[in-house]
């Protein structure tokens, strides 16, 4: 697991809340999201006042995520439903928790239209309610989601979700009926229907021991959001808690994450971390929820050792250590801390439980007396290692010392160079530690890890530990042959070269102890030494020392086995000197004495020097890496050479060049003349090497007079073949995109026909201006267009090692691996390597010094390999034999029958909508059925050639783009460029840089060449006058090294200087990083922050021409606050190519207040799409084939050669006439938008592109695109009456009235509202009121709903909600859009108590009618029962409306007064009084006074 840190971006999208729990005392609450993420902050939502279902839809980024795979797998994203609390502080409703690592192994890296269950602590696994969420995070190299316009989202999860009216025929018409009710009944806004199943997860902790210091102990485990503890033992090394910890788990798991801490509890200071368990989490240990389950759902008792840093190694020094980058942070542990005892258990239950309870009684693993018996022998290498030093080995608690040792030294006899060693025991035995001998358990997983910890006296007197070795107990079982191991640096924490202390040569045995008479299965002794002989050939290298410049590089090589260094011959390196690809061709055979046993023999390693001279005086030697072979793997004879990577430790791991070498070691005589390793030899062919150059774009800055040489570097031919080839003549005057439109040719070259000894061409580019040092770089390996190979097997094997690229930090030893290819490693994400010398190295995990931690490879596709070179991706189809002449023969038979059956009904739908205004559903259904069988026909039979055509399919949600889709990554994959494109590089010392591209830094230039290699036959050279192949054997697809061109430059023409007509159709922006802060006052008073929404606008460049008419765009309309825009805009604009090669699409931020930012951009080669058009290509071809051939005719005088070239020219008329046009169509294609200053993507843009030339673009018409407009409407929601509405209570009646609000745009928009009039009086919830209301709105929409409330009228005080419904019309819009209207006749519905759903609040009589606001408009309606009052015509109820109605319930009621009854006398007079009262009050202020006169 690495420890670098990699940037990722997560997006989140908050759409709505269902059924969230009331918080205040009236059972509502104000309810707000805060998103957290990892370390990066927590935004939020807006704030939803008095609302239990609010809606948002408001998406927040998490832009620079820096972290670490460990980070990864441990960090969450956090959702949590907060109650607003405008004076103290907020409240949990809710939360719910993500795994970063499950969502980034999610398909496509995201969750969407998920529904998550709000839980909280104190409430057990009871919802809090539901939250409807997108979320995604992608890395540096991945690519942001993409989704269809509309695409279903959860929204409408019990909504019609197909179109099953094709089933109507079968049915009887009661079915029809029944299923007419269905459709129409009103579906209820609640819960959603999640399809999950709950489990109950317990964490048994019962104990730990070997613990140090006393520690007060507690244990901490967190999953699935939620976090629970033990209780603290205070000041005890062996604790025991038997403490059950209950959480909630759901199946689709969406943090799959268990994380147990054990802490040290400090009083008045913060907690120490003790250990993390697990120590590197994983997706296939125990302590993953879904591995669990797969597991049965238990992992038993168990012993966890724990392991951490040694504290009291830490001194103030290592904060400046780090600092420098000299100390640095290591996730795994360096000591033993103690272990703990732990079971898991996970099983169904539909009501999980939570908390802290008692464990039950369980069982300890099985433990026996093991021994572990060590023998040391020597230690080599040793770096910084003072004069004495001592070694302690430790299991556990328990552990030994060795005796201290001496420093030794030993000098070989050919180079006088002095070897460093310490040494235990005598030259032929070793030191046996003394045993540990201990009660473990029998499992050895549960056994602790075997520590080596090296010792050195200091300056100062007393002991310092400097290095570790960390090794686990299962690998040492059983082990009867001593192994080497490289110790690491507990600064670095590294095995690398210089920063490993030393290596040292141990025999270890760890088995269970079973008496006296037991064998110890350890070697205490080394056996005799016996003559061997070293066979060596190292070929050459690639990429060697890419920080140095080639004049400065002068590389020399030494070989370390047993006690001997073996120099390359200096005429050898000054032969290679100055470049980075030598071909030394050093073989070779040395006498040795070793080991009869090679395991007792440290590893042969070879090191690569730079020499160099100091001011013509001074000579000097800088190490440039070293790798390193185990020399038992070197016993049986290698099937082929291998790459070995150069490591350099002080580079941060990263390559510093490849050596192809191969060794050997023999047990009987051999010398030079039968070598085995020397193969190159072996046969070779004669050859011309053709290089086509096209050109070079994007050069920066500009080169005045560019000169591009050729080389094949360090390659030996012959006195008559140029080794060196240089261009300077340019075709176009742009100095930026330099056309050279040549090829250049390496004649009589002998090469090797093994394909991994072919060499690589050196291309240099220099600017030959005076005081100009620009200069760049690239080279073409040879390797892929080795066409007289025709076994692919071989051929690709070749290609894998080839183009292996290793960027390893902890890496001392490689043993030859397979490289998996890259198009696997797209297909499964299968990052690891294979053994690949299968044959000659054994399966000997145990072996550590070739420890290796294995990289990741890097997609060097667009570099190094030619896109003729890459592997084919393997698509299993049906082996069915369809004759294609006959098959589209008959499918246009199938066709014209079916058109013609569709006209004669389409006419009959047309007579029937002129008659009646509509078509009989049955003509509905017969025409879809056979457009439906068109579509089918038209398809045809499923082949390899049309799969490979890649997504032509219709958009899925029926939003028709009428040309193919393209999915599968950036198109430039799906081009068909009649060229390859390398990248120029620069010298630089950025590993970084090094790391990703191992030959320098990119300068963004790109060169634009082809290569083919012609075999000569007999080694005869080539003449086009004479060879004539016969034209039947070669196709006339796009190839500059056509036959029929004879050698000539006839088809580089067609890349000079070009006028294009470019259209550039821009459809929509996806998942864009946000730039815009929009959080509401109140999350912003409360610290938090909300970069949730962009105003986005297109800025289109072609080529550097900022400001031009016709090649700039600055489209400064926005769409303002969403970060999926749909812009649906086209352009047209001019370009001259090769000048004009590029076309930059950026996305800005429109800023009110200052400079607009860029969220990203994405560049376009013009040049590539017009050429890799395959249609375009190959007429280009056969146009320019067809007139080479015509003028070849008219001019040339030979018979035999005017009759092949009439030969060609039939068989390029031919082809040109099956050329299907049907390839000219672009599809619409989704880019990554690029930012400089981040690694991830920004978001994608859904475009297409045509480039076309000056004549095509007067022929071809602009495709016209539109936004899908949005249809205005009119909803018209009748309230009839109520029955059975709840009473206050503290009322005798209630006052009903009905507010409806329509809100169908979330957040962004404030909602429509609108009451009926009251119902005054009512004892029995009964309420009349024939009231219509109108809302006007426009499909599609987003939310598409009605919240109808029931509220008590009060005369006074605030009017109170007493029950409420919210209506779900999604099925309906579906409808309306297919139908064009709708109408629900009387429906009754259900009412719930206020934010209590299940419970009972009445019923709801309603109707209601949606029409289109053209037809509304002409024939309009009133609200209530204004005028005009029809469709239907309302009567005003009275009811409910009358002056005793509005007294009911009050001191002045008069519903119950009798006319005999002296009580209403009473009640007559306070009445007159009242209203006496009243007219001298404010009708007649001045009456008992007389009045004003």
């Amino acid at each position: 697991m690495s420890s670098i840190k990699k940037e990722y971006l997560c997006q989140v999208t908050i759409i709505e809340a269902r059924d969230l729990a009331g918080i205040n005392s009236e059972g509502s609450c104000d309810p707000f999201i805060r998103v957290t993420c990892g370390n990066a902050g927590s935004q939020a939502t807006t704030a939803n006042e008095d609302n239990t279902n609010p809606c948002w839809n408001q998406s927040f980024t998490f832009s620079k995520l820096m972290l670490t795979d460990m980070e990864l797998e441990t960090w969450e994203l956090k959702i949590e439903c907060l109650n607003h609390n405008q004076f103290l502080k907020n409240s949990l409703v809710g939360s719910f928790s993500f795994g970063l690592a499950t969502l980034h192994r999610n398909s496509n890296h995201e969750f969407y239209g998920m529904w998550i269950t709000l839980l909280h602590p104190d409430h057990g696994s009871s919802p809090r309610g539901y939250v409807l969420m997108n979320c995604f995070i992608v890395g540096p190299q991945d690519i942001p989601p993409a989704h269809a316009i509309g695409e279903h989202m959860g929204l409408e999860e019990d909504a019609d979700e197909s179109d099953d009216d094709m089933m109507d025929e079968l049915l009887t018409p009661e079915q029809r009926k029944l299923k007419k009710l269905k459709a129409q009944s009103v579906k209820i806004v609640g819960a959603p229907m999640i399809a999950r199943k709950s489990y109950q997860l317990s964490v048994n902790i019962y104990k730990a021991e070997h613990f140090g210091n006393h520690p007060n102990a507690f244990v901490s485990a967190r999953t699935c959001g939620f976090v629970d503890k033990t209780h603290t033992m205070k000041e005890t090394n062996d604790p025991i808690w038997n403490v059950k910890l209950s959480f909630p788990a759901y199946k689709p798991i969406l943090n799959d994450r268990i994380t147990v801490r054990v802490w040290d509890q400090r009083p008045l200071a913060r907690d120490i971390m003790i250990a993390t368990i697990p120590e590197i989490p994983s997706d296939h240990d125990f302590f993953n929820i879904t591995n669990l389950l797969s597991r049965g759902g238990v992992m038993p008792c168990r012993w966890i050792p724990l392991y951490g840093q040694n504290l009291e190694e830490s001194s103030i020094w290592d904060g400046v250590k780090e600092m420098v980058g000299s100390k640095k942070k290591s996730y795994i542990g360096t000591c033993y801390k103690g272990r703990l005892l732990l079971s898991l258990t996970v099983s169904p239950n539909d009501d999980p439980e939570t908390g802290a309870s008692r464990a039950a009684p369980y069982r300890e693993p099985i433990a026996k007396i093991h021994s572990l018996r060590v023998i040391l022998f020597e230690l080599k290498n040793a770096k910084n290692c003072g004069d004495t030093v001592r070694i302690r080995i430790s299991m556990g608690p328990f552990n030994v010392w060795s005796k201290k040792t001496g420093k030794r030294e030993t000098t070989d006899s050919n180079t006088n160079e002095t070897i460093e060693y310490f040494q235990w025991g005598s030259a032929y035995s070793g030191e046996q530690i003394a045993e540990i001998k201990e009660p473990f358990p029998i499992d050895p997983s549960q056994a602790p890890d075997v520590f080596l910890d090296l010792y050195s006296e200091g300056l100062l007197g007393g002991e310092k530990r400097i290095g570790y070795i960390r090794k686990p107990a299962s690998e040492i079982i059983g082990r009867d042959y001593p192994f080497w191991l490289p110790f690491r640096s507990l600064d670095t924490h590294s095995e690398v070269g210089s920063d490993s202390p030393g290596l040292v040569l141990v025999s270890m045995s760890y088995q269970v102890d079973e008496g006296s008479g037991q064998k110890s299965g350890v070697v205490k002794s080394k056996p005799r030494k016996a003559d061997r002989w070293l066979c060596w050939n190292v070929y050459g290298g690639l990429d060697m020392a890419p920080s140095l410049e080639d004049e400065d590089t002068n590389l020399a090589l030494k070989i370390y086995c047993g006690d001997s260094v073996i120099n390359l011959p200096d005429e050898i390196s000054e032969q290679c000197a100055h470049t980075k690809y030598p071909i030394w061709k050093w073989s070779g055979v040395k006498p040795l004495q070793l080991h009869e046993d090679l395991h007792f023999e440290q590893n042969l390693r070879l090191e690569v020097y730079n020499k160099s001279t100091i001011m013509k005086w001074f000579d000097s030697t800088d190490e440039i890496g070293q790798f390193s072979v185990p020399l038992y793997v070197c016993e049986n004879q290698w099937s082929q050479p291998h790459f070995f990577h150069v490591i350099n430790a002080r580079e941060q791991g990263v390559s510093q060049g490849r050596v192809l070498a191969e060794f050997f070691i023999a047990k009987s005589s051999i010398d030079s003349s039968n070598n085995p390793c020397k193969r190159e030899s072996e046969a070779t062919m004669k050859c011309d090497i053709e290089f086509a150059i096209i050109g070079i774009r994007n050069l920066v800055p500009k080169y005045e007079k560019p000169e591009i040489t050729v080389t094949i570097p360090g390659y030996t031919m012959e006195k008559d073949v140029k080794a060196e080839i240089s261009v300077s003549e340019v075709k176009n005057k742009d100095r930026s995109n330099p056309n050279f439109l040549t090829i250049i040719k390496f004649k009589n070259v002998t090469l090797p026909v093994t394909p991994i000894y072919l060499p690589a061409l050196y291309i240099k580019l220099k600017d030959t201006a005076f005081l100009s040092w620009n200069e760049c770089y690239t080279f073409i390996p040879l390797m892929p267009y080795a066409h007289w190979i025709t076994d692919e097997a071989i051929k690709r094997e070749a290609l894998e090692l080839y183009n292996r690229n290793f960027t390893v930090k902890e890496l001392i030893e490689q043993v030859p691996l397979r490289s998996v290819p890259q198009e696997k490693l797209r297909r499964t994400g299968d990052e690891s390597y294979t053994d690949y010398a299968e044959d000659c190295i054994p399966d000997d995990s145990a072996n550590e010094e070739d420890n290796n931690t294995q990289g990741k490879e890097l997609d060097m596709s667009d570099i190094f390999d030619p896109k003729n070179s890459r592997l084919t991706k393997k698509i299993q189809f049906d082996k069915v034999e369809v004759d294609e002449e006959i098959e589209i023969r008959l499918r246009e038979d199938k066709e014209k029958e079916l058109n013609s059956e569709l006209e004669i009904l389409r006419a009959q739908a047309k007579k029937q909508t002129e008659k009646k205004g509509e078509v009989k559903e049955t003509l509905k259904l017969e025409i879809r059925k056979k457009e439906r069988e068109l579509d089918v026909v038209k398809e045809g039979v499923m082949t390899e050639k049309r799969f490979m055509k890649k997504d032509e399919v219709l958009d899925e949600d029926g939003f028709q783009y009428n040309r193919p889709i393209y999915k599968q990554g950036p198109y430039e994959e799906a081009l068909e460029l009649p060229y390859e494109r390398y990248f120029l590089f620069r010298k630089t010392k950025n590993t970084e840089k090094l790391s990703a591209f191992r030959v320098g830094e990119p300068t963004g230039a790109i060169l634009k060449s082809s290569v083919y290699i012609r075999i000569l036959e007999d080694g005869k050279p080539y003449d086009p006058n004479t060879s004539f192949p016969d034209p039947d054997t070669f196709t006339n697809d796009f190839n500059f090294f056509h036959p029929g061109f004879r050698g000539t430059e006839t088809l580089m023409s067609i890349f000079g200087e070009n006028n294009f007509d470019v259209r550039v159709y821009i459809l929509r922006g996806l998942s864009l990083s946000a730039v815009d802060n929009a959080p509401d006052w109140i999350a912003f008073s409360g610290g938090l922050d909300a970069l949730s929404s962009a105003n986005s606008y297109p800025q289109l460049i072609i080529g550097d021409h900022k400001d031009v008419d016709g090649k700039y765009v600055n489209d400064t309309k926005p769409e303002l606050k969403n970060l999926n825009p749909e812009f649906f805009r086209s352009y047209e604009m001019e370009a001259e190519i090769p000048s004009d090669w590029k076309l930059q699409i950026s996305i800005f931020n429109l800023n009110e207040y200052g400079f607009d930012n860029i969220i990203g951009s994405t560049i376009i080669d013009l040049e590539d799409r017009y050429f890799g058009d395959p249609y375009t290509s190959k007429k280009l071809m056969m146009k320019e084939l067809k007139n080479h051939c015509d003028r070849e005719i008219e001019e040339t005088q030979e018979p035999k050669l005017r009759e092949w070239l009439v030969k060609i020219r039939k068989n390029v008329k031919r082809d040109a006439a099956r050329l299907d046009v049907s390839q000219h169509v672009a599809p619409v294609e989704y880019r990554a938008l690029e930012n400089r200053g981040k690694k991830t993507a920004q978001g994608m843009i859904e475009l297409f592109l045509e480039v076309l030339d000056s004549q095509e673009a007067k022929l071809i018409p602009v495709s016209k695109i539109a936004k899908p407009i949005p249809e205005e409407y009119e909803l018209r929601f009748i309230v009839y009456k109520c029955e059975g509405i709840p009473r206050r209570p503290d009322k005798e009646v209630t006052d009903i009235f009905f507010r409806v609000a329509f809100d169908c745009a979330g957040w962004i928009e404030e909602s429509v509202q609108k009451e009926t009039d009251a119902h005054m009086g009512s004892s029995d919830g009964h309420g009349v009121f024939n009231w219509r209301m109108k809302f006007h709105f426009q499909l599609p929409c987003t939310f598409a709903r009605l919240r109808v409330n029931a509220y008590d009228f009060s005369t006074f005080g605030d009017d109170q909600v007493v029950s409420e419904v919210i209506l779900d019309l999604s099925r309906y819009f579906s409808r309306v859009l297919k139908e064009g209207k709708l109408s629900v006749e009387e429906s009754w519905t259900d009412l719930h108590l206020p934010n209590k759903p299940g419970t009972n609040g009445g019923k709801l009589m309603f109707s209601f009618y949606i029409l289109s606001l053209a037809e509304a408009n002409q024939r309009p309606v009133g609200e209530a029962q204004d005028e005009p009052n029809r469709d239907p015509e309302l009567e005003t109820p009275e009811e409910g409306r009358g002056v005793s109605d509005f007294l009911k319930g009050t001191a002045f009621d008069v519903s119950g007064w009798s006319l005999w009854d002296f009580g209403i006398l009473k009640k007559i007079l306070a009445v007159l009084s009242l209203g006496g009262m009243a007219i001298v009050l404010f009708i007649y202020p001045g009456f008992l006074t007389g009045g004003a006169k």
